[in-house]
């Protein structure tokens, strides 16, 4: 055997180990990517139901108002007290879709605009209430259809999650 022979044998088998460290290396890469990414999609969703449940459950100390069961202003008290430990969803929703998952921006714009509207229809309601219509029915209507649009967009979210779900696995 030659010196050649003996120097060839050995740079194989340290040639072999360095691409078996880099494959591995790359590997566990990815693995981790996915696994953070997964992470991050699960606070998105957490992010945007507790916002949905915060802005219903806001939205439902109204009703009672809208159907002549309370007042306005016992209204505003459960509101007051239900948001002292409310987490800042909206803010974590958008920099989480900003950062990670652009595609999914049109989802927010449309869980803002029932907000809105949301902020809307209690606003003409708190007209009306003042105006002398302790009994509200076109509030409450308004109130029930813009829960059913709340509902169809976290459905279509829904959909959009497990589609970027699917692509991590």
């Amino acid at each position: 055997m030659t010196v050649w022979q003996v120097i060839l044998g050995l740079l194989t088998i340290v040639m072999s180990g360095v691409v078996a460290a880099v494959v591995t290396f790359r590997l566990n890469a990815r693995r981790e990517d996915r696994q953070f990414r997964r992470e991050r999609l699960e606070q998105l969703c957490r992010a945007f139901l507790g916002f949905c449940r915060v802005l219903v459950g806001d939205w439902f100390h109204y009703i009672p108002v809208m159907t002549g069961k309370i007042d306005y202003n016992q209204a505003l008290d459960m509101t007051i007290a239900s948001g002292k430990d409310e987490e800042r969803n909206l803010e974590k929703l958008e920099m989480l879709v900003a950062i990670y998952w652009p595609e999914l921006q049109s989802h927010i714009d449309a869980l803002e605009a029932v907000r809105d509207a949301g902020a809307s229809a209690l606003g003409e309601h708190k007209a009306r209430y003042k105006a002398g219509h302790t009994e509200d029915r076109e509030s409450f209507d308004a109130m029930g259809q813009l829960i059913k649009r709340l509902d169809e967009v976290q459905s279509r979210f829904a959909e959009a999650v497990r589609s970027e779900a699917a692509k991590l696995r």
